[in-house]
């Protein structure tokens, strides 16, 4: 019988330096097991055109939601149709290139995080399309002159018997937990969380200098969508950016859509930290992936016009990006080669949540994204299984 998790092509595909040269990749068992220069036309061996290349898979670090489904759907859903709500979130990924999606809650109250959690905990171990290895909370620890989109009546102070209860019915399925560290509590909260193998990131903060710095003594190690949601930088009061950027050994997320931080900002983060330190995210919302309309964060109506996301006060709301968008945007308006967009948004978020892939290397998880010329997905592979669209051939 055929092993669905095996396979091998001939592609252009991206060197470790950096350039694009053809290469014959083979997998086995989900994971690769062989990257050989030049062309192989083996039996078996499928030929990719020359008008394509083979790429890690985007990791979509931090997202909401996408094609029509906001993560606090599966909160609200009846039972029955949960399996559904998860099964069509993973495909959405897989169709917008991606072969690990992280569903994203923003801030919401005790009941209704505990009844996320466990529902996460009983997502499908085997979905369609991209793996969801598990969940991120952002919030409910927030600070409120910084929650942006996050409705103010969620937000509660850092509680630990809280999130000893997450941790008691998540069954490992909590990833990441975004919070503000400058709050009474928090540095407890981090401790519970790192020590239980969570990530913690700092985010909607207000927090100076030395509370950041507090809080990665403490075992923080990334930051959500840097600039935003957060005070901004003066010279007389460094706050959290600056902290987050002159820190070593923590990574900074930003939102990729040219909308929440402009060009030089981003030139300006990558410069300060380093290609393997920085990474791009969609923030996406339930709107990613479809047209201008209304659309639902949290259970709350927003706007998408334009490819931008707003609340009914008009403030930003994530975005309407998918993590394939996010490389052609980093590619087109940062003028980033190939190389720089795929290390912030594959390879940096997998070793953020562990993921051993995100590099074309054996060993490694045979997670694959086929594009065009136009960086347009062709084809997607999680863990070496073709999980949506055809790889091409000659």
């Amino acid at each position: 019988m055929d092993d669905p998790t095996a396979g091998a092509v001939c592609a252009r595909t991206l060197t470790p330096e950096g350039e694009v040269s053809r290469f014959t990749v083979r997998w086995r068992g989900g994971r690769l097991t062989e990257v050989k220069s030049g062309l192989d036309a083996s039996p078996g061996v499928r030929i990719i055109p020359p008008d394509h290349i083979l790429l890690p898979a985007p990791v979509d670090l931090h997202a909401h939601g996408g094609g029509g489904i906001d993560a606090a759907d599966l909160i609200n859903a009846p039972g029955a149709e949960v399996t559904d709500l998860w099964c069509r979130l993973s495909l959405h990924a897989a169709r917008s290139g991606a072969a690990v999606v992280v569903p994203a809650l923003i801030s919401s109250g005790p009941e209704a995080t505990e009844i996320f959690l466990r529902r996460a905990a009983d997502r499908p171990t085997c979905l369609p399309g991209a793996d969801i290895p598990g969940v991120h909370l952002e919030g409910p620890y927030l600070a409120e002159k910084h929650r942006g989109a996050h409705p103010v009546d969620r937000l509660r102070p850092p509680d630990r018997a809280e999130v000893k209860r997450w941790l008691d019915v998540d069954d490992g399925a909590l990833l990441m937990v975004t919070l503000a560290p400058e709050l009474p509590g928090a540095l407890d909260v981090i401790c519970e969380l790192t020590g239980r193998g969570r990530v913690v990131s700092c985010g909607h903060t207000g927090a100076g200098l030395d509370e950041m710095n507090r809080a990665f003594d403490a075992g923080v190690r990334h930051t959500a969508h840097l600039f935003n949601g957060m005070r901004p930088m003066h010279h007389r009061r460094p706050g959290p950016a600056a902290a987050a950027l002159l820190r070593a050994g923590v990574t900074c997320e930003l939102i990729g859509d040219g909308v929440h931080v402009h060009p030089e900002m981003v030139r300006m983060a990558r410069r300060l930290k380093g290609p393997n330190w920085l990474c791009l995210v969609t923030d996406a919302t339930s709107a990613a992936g479809l047209g201008d309309g209304e659309y639902t964060l949290g259970g709350r109506v927003v706007t998408a016009e334009g490819g931008i996301v707003r609340t009914a006060e008009g403030d930003l709301a994530g975005s309407a990006m998918t993590p394939i968008g996010v490389v052609r945007w980093a590619v087109a308006d940062l003028a980033w080669t190939l190389d720089r967009a795929i290390t912030a948004i594959s390879t940096v978020p997998a070793d953020v949540i562990g993921r051993d892939a995100g590099r074309i290397e054996p060993g490694r998880r045979a997670d694959l994204v086929v594009v065009n010329e136009d960086l347009e997905p062709a084809a997607t592979l999680v863990g070496g299984r073709l999980a949506w669209g055809e790889i091409p051939e000659e």
